[in-house]
């Protein structure tokens, strides 16, 4: 949408973006600060790996965890 609208109201991009990728390995201190410094917001939910989830606040987070490890994808 964004790009679409730089088109549409001739709004050019001055430089070519440079992005690098970036790869924390779990356990790293960096990451680990990362992630005690960044408050989750309401509706996460932690996985047994370590991931975190996204559903809706006051979802039961242990229904969450079993749909997720059933393979369903949907609500």
């Amino acid at each position: 949408m964004l790009f679409r609208w730089r088109v549409q109201f001739g709004v050019a991009q001055m430089k070519r973006a440079k992005l690098a990728p970036v790869t924390l390995t779990e356990g790293t201190p960096a990451a680990l600060l990362l992630r005690e410094l960044v408050q989750p917001p309401d509706g996460t939910i932690d996985l047994p790996d370590g991931r975190r989830v996204f559903a809706p606040t006051g979802s039961d987070p242990d229904a969450v965890r079993e749909h997720l490890g059933s393979g369903a994808t949907g609500p």
